[in-house]
């Protein structure tokens, strides 16, 4: 399993022309620049410093028109041009000034909240505010996919949604590590979508004084009990909509995982396309809502010392005196019909 937060900084830039092209004519005709603000001060995963666990995604975001910025609310307002707060993986909990400040942004119209809780975060505060405000409920218990050899990985199937169905039609699945799970509690005024669950060979496992997952065994994880653990499937990620005649305010986003955002994971099956689609769906830029082209890549070919050898001789002896040899014939051809 590759570290999630480590990036191969010898990887060479690929080129993605449609991409590319698609962000020039965004940039000329939308007259304005989308924005977003990461959250930090909790040991979030960050955009910024020494081998950034989210450089990937925010590299991809400049490719769709978006700025991105980093934001600490108990110092700072948010500004008025942010489209959507981005609260990735925080490690801590917020302070009752931020959390005002969150409170605040969700009660603005055309904004959206993406918040991402590992099962692992320590953020009472934020589990209490997704609750009371949107009627998610971030559970205790750990997703385990019992079909995946390395366990931890699981993989997510998709409804069908602006977000997702591009990502769907094109076969490809999300992947997390280590996700909890959510409930999902009706609330008037709100459109609350399941939009990620988890498949039916996975299980919820209720543990208790968890501080890694190392502290059991994959036996261990596989094992259904009855009297604590529930069946899959399980919803991973949910979208809410306000109605806002009825409930004003931000969309949000929520998500059980935060690694799937991270360098190691980010280009992994379908997931940097399915955070791509919910940011600019978040910021209202529908028409980029899509899956992102494949890179071109030049194929190489692998020579061994026999194979290198071959074509030496073949270039340097061989395809001269063919050449010779079929000149002497012409030669000779010629010579024989005058």
């Amino acid at each position: 399993m590759p570290n999630p937060y480590e990036r191969n900084v010898n990887d060479k830039p690929k080129f993605t022309g449609e991409q590319a092209i698609t962000s020039a004519i965004m940039n000329v005709t939308s007259g304005k620049k989308r924005k977003i603000a990461f959250v930090t001060g909790h040991k979030e995963l960050t955009i910024s410093g020494e081998r950034p666990p989210l450089a990937n995604l925010v590299n991809s975001l400049k490719e769709e028109n978006i700025g991105c910025i980093e934001i600490n609310l108990l110092t700072e307002k948010i500004p008025n041009d942010v489209n959507m707060l981005f609260i990735a993986a925080p490690q801590e909990d917020f302070h009752e000034d931020e959390m005002k400040a969150l409170e605040e942004f969700a009660h603005t119209k055309d904004k959206t909240i993406f918040m991402s809780l590992d099962y692992l975060s320590k953020a009472p505060s934020l589990i209490s505010f997704a609750l009371k405000e949107y009627g998610i409920a971030y559970t205790s218990d750990l997703a385990i996919d019992t079909h995946i050899d390395n366990i931890g990985l699981v993989p997510g199937e998709l409804a069908s949604h602006e977000i997702t169905t591009p990502i769907k039609n094109a076969k490809m699945l999300p992947l997390f590590y280590m996700p909890r799970t959510l409930n999902i509690e009706t609330k008037t005024g709100f459109n609350q979508i399941a939009l990620i669950e988890s498949r039916s060979s996975s299980i919820g496992k209720r543990l208790e004084n968890v501080n890694s997952q190392s502290q059991f065994t994959p036996e261990e994880l596989r094992k259904f009990n009855s009297d604590k653990d529930i069946r899959g499937p399980l919803t991973l990620a949910a979208l809410v909509v306000r109605n806002q005649s009825v409930a004003p305010g931000a969309n949000a986003l929520f998500f059980t995982n935060g690694q799937f955002l991270a360098n190691g994971l980010i280009s992994y099956s379908g997931n940097k396309d399915l955070v791509l689609n919910a940011v600019n769906w978040g910021v209202g830029q529908l028409e980029m809502v899509s899956v992102t082209p494949k890179s071109l890549e030049i194929p190489q070919i692998q020579f061994d010392r026999r194979d290198s050898d071959a074509v030496f001789i073949i270039c340097l002896f061989a395809s001269p005196l063919l050449v010779l040899i079929l000149g002497l014939i012409v030669f000779l051809v010629r010579r024989e019909v005058k």
